[in-house]
């Protein structure tokens, strides 16, 4: 009894939780849109708010994941590409990391 107690309390702070942080990623989301429309000059500009997006975009995909584990829904599986995950994260790594980590990607073409 105490286990399911402490396994719907848990649930109920993550649904909060990614709640909040699904408003917050809103805000994020269109401010980049925004950016991206105005940038159209500035290619420096136009790439981060790009990255920005994807991010956002990702970490949104990663909430909704965590409400459908909150409300116990079942989650609907995908076929993922690792090799095109690892392809969109390079840029978003490249600008955060310091220029003194140097970064390799490897990827097989049939992962």
């Amino acid at each position: 009894m105490r286990q399911s107690q402490r396994l719907e309390s848990i649930g109920k702070l993550t649904g909060g939780v990614a709640h909040d942080f699904n408003n917050l990623l809103t805000i994020i989301i269109g401010n980049s849109e925004v950016l991206i429309d105005e940038s159209a000059e500035n290619a420096t500009t136009r790439e981060l708010a790009e990255l920005s997006l994807v991010a956002a975009s990702r970490g949104a995909e990663l909430t909704s994941q965590l409400l459908a584990f909150a409300r116990r829904q079942p989650l609907e599986p995908q076929l993922v590409a690792p090799s095109e995950l690892l392809r969109d994260m390079k840029g978003l790594l490249r600008k955060t990391l310091t220029p003194e980590i140097e970064l390799e990607f490897v990827s097989d073409a049939g992962a």
